[in-house]
Order: C-alpha cells, then structure tokens, then sequence
C-alpha cells in the first residue's frame, strides 16, 4: 500500500499545475458565475442577494424565450442534417471513385494555403512599404516605425547631450 502510494505521488505532482488552472481558471470562475447569478450584482458595489428573481425575470422575457426556441430549432434541424450529410459524403469517398485522389487533394489545398496567406500578410505588416496605391493615407510598417522613432530617439538623446556638454 505505502509502495504503491509513492509510486503515485509524483504522477499527482505532475497533474498539479494542471489542476490548479482547472480550478482557478474553469471551476472557479463557472462556481462565481453561479452565485452571481442569484444576487443584484454592480462593480462597484457589494452583491445582494436576490435569489430566484433574476431566473424569473429570464423566463418571462419573450426575447429570451424566442432565442431558445431559435436555437433549439437549428440545432435539431442543422445537426441532424449536416451528420447526414457528412455520412453520405464519407460512404461516397470510401467506395473508391474515379477521381477520388483528385477530390481529396482539392479539398485538402485550402488548408495548405491558408496558413500561407497568414504568414505573407503577418510579413507584409512587419516589412511592408510605406507607399501603396490603392491607400489613401500612406501605412508604415513596423520595422519602418520601429527603426524612425528610434533614429528620432537617438538624435533627440543627442541634441540634449549636446546641449548639456555645451555649458
């Protein structure tokens, strides 16, 4: 039993970080979201509890019950289709159709370029020129920002050293 234990000690001292975030970060919050929930609740001020009135005040709003019903349709009508649709799609694929190596390799390039597009203009923003034309105000990019208000601070730092070297 003992044995056993210290077998097992460090396997929970390796979940503890884990657990912690899970605590403070999900459980935490979701069990004060709760609380909050039955009490009148400003920043500023100390919540005061007022139990189920807040869930009454809900279900009796017409709003918030068209959203329900709203939601509850989609989701019965959208979920059940697009799983039915995926199924026939897969049992189509798996028959092994001419032309199947050339659907897969067109449904797979979008994830290919995607990432792509991303990173060019990721790049663009950190290289990109100062002079487009399709822009209407001129854009600087964040090496050319970076490196001008360095060199102004450099040469402000300079002027006053100057001036301080001048007396």
């Amino acid at each position: 039993m003992i044995a056993r234990l210290r077998q097992s000690v460090p396997a929970y001292l390796f979940l503890l970080p884990w657990l912690i975030g899970l605590l403070g970060l999900t459980i935490g919050p979701m069990l004060l979201s709760l609380y909050y929930s039955f009490t009148d609740y400003a920043l500023l001020n100390t919540p005061e509890w007022t139990g189920l009135h807040n869930y009454t005040t809900l279900f009796q709003d017409s709003r918030y019950l068209q959203s329900l019903k709203v939601t509850f349709i989609y989701v019965g009508v959208s979920v059940p289709l697009e799983m039915a649709f995926a199924l026939a799609v897969a049992v189509l694929l798996n028959r092994g159709l001419k032309g199947l190596a050339v659907y897969r390799a067109l449904y797979y390039v979008p994830s290919l370029l995607g990432g792509s597009v991303a990173i060019a203009l990721l790049w663009q923003q950190i290289f990109g020129s100062d002079h487009e034309p399709h822009c209407e105000y001129p854009r600087r990019s964040f090496c050319t920002s970076a490196i001008t208000s360095s060199a102004l601070l450099k040469e402000r730092f300079s002027r006053r050293a100057g001036s301080t070297n001048d007396r």
